[in-house]
């Protein structure tokens, strides 16, 4: 064949038929009996989809740093508390106030809060609390962190329903 000479264009190869692919199964519809192993597989996901295990439990949620480190600021001698308290609820998982309790002896609730004594009872820190369960992991929102006498005066009440 000449180097110069036309070379006309093979012709288009003929249209596939449409090809429907689940996981690593390719399926031609034209083809039943791979039609009966993708039905198959979709069924072994939804039996796996079923048997699944719970998700791992995820820890509190704590909203928000920024009011720890205010809190740190406005009281110094608060300071490693609070670190600690951080370091301790970021890593629980707590579903009630029993649980809440097994990490902090001195917590109640009120309304819609848990009340930490802080600092030997010197301080309050008052979170907003949504408990973990089945199917969230569970928010504590920080609310206050008053002086034994500010949270005396109750202003703090009415942020928990009360």
């Amino acid at each position: 064949m000449a180097p110069n000479s036309a070379v006309s264009p093979s012709p288009p190869p003929p249209p596939r038929s449409p090809r429907i692919t689940s996981r690593s199964i390719s399926v031609d519809p034209n083809r039943p009996q791979l039609s009966l192993a993708l039905n198959a597989v979709c069924i072994l996901h939804t039996i796996e989809l079923e048997l699944r295990l719970p998700p791992t439990p995820r820890p509190m949620h704590i909203i928000s740093r920024t009011a720890i480190v205010e809190a740190q600021q406005r009281h110094p001698n608060a300071r490693s508390w609070l670190d600690q308290w951080w370091n301790v609820a970021s890593r629980a998982r707590w579903e009630n106030l029993h649980e809440a309790r097994v990490d902090y002896a001195g917590t109640d609730q009120v309304g819609s809060c848990l009340v930490f004594n802080a600092c030997g009872n010197h301080y309050r820190l008052v979170c907003g609390v949504t408990y973990a369960n089945q199917w969230t992991q569970g928010t504590l929102y920080v609310k206050h962190f008053l002086t034994h006498a500010e949270y005396d005066k109750d202003k703090w009440k009415a942020d928990c329903g009360r």
